[in-house]
């Protein structure tokens, strides 16, 4: 091999090691979480009107010593998840109006279901 061929040669590797080593310097990182926010879909069991009393009842016990001010903003945000819950299992034909509505009253939730859409 002539002694230009081993120089261009080795000039090949030396400019594909500089070119790589900012890559190999840089650590791996975890992929950004997707911008479009997955849609629980629940099952059947999930929509029973039992189980969503039973949860909304027990979900706040583990804060009963907090603050009223912080019962308080844990109680709208509930209702607001329960709401929109009761509202997904409706569009999904899990639970019917009347079920939907009678699960509002007794859990005192007020104002009407948010429309979520039928798309599992």
């Amino acid at each position: 091999m002539s002694l230009y061929l081993r120089l261009a040669l080795l000039g090949l590797a030396c400019a594909q090691v500089s070119l790589l080593a900012p890559l190999r310097a840089q650590p791996l990182r975890p992929k950004p979480p997707s911008p479009v926010p997955l849609q629980l879909d629940p099952d059947a069991t999930t929509c029973t009107p039992t189980l969503i009393s039973q949860a909304f009842a027990q979900h706040l016990r583990p804060w009963a010593d907090q603050p009223p001010e912080v019962l308080n903003q844990l109680r709208q945000l509930q209702a607001e998840m329960t709401r929109a819950s009761i509202a997904r299992c409706l569009s999904l034909g899990r639970l019917s109006p009347e079920q939907a509505k009678d699960l509002q009253t007794e859990l005192g939730i007020e104002g009407p279901l948010p429309q979520s859409s039928s798309r599992p």
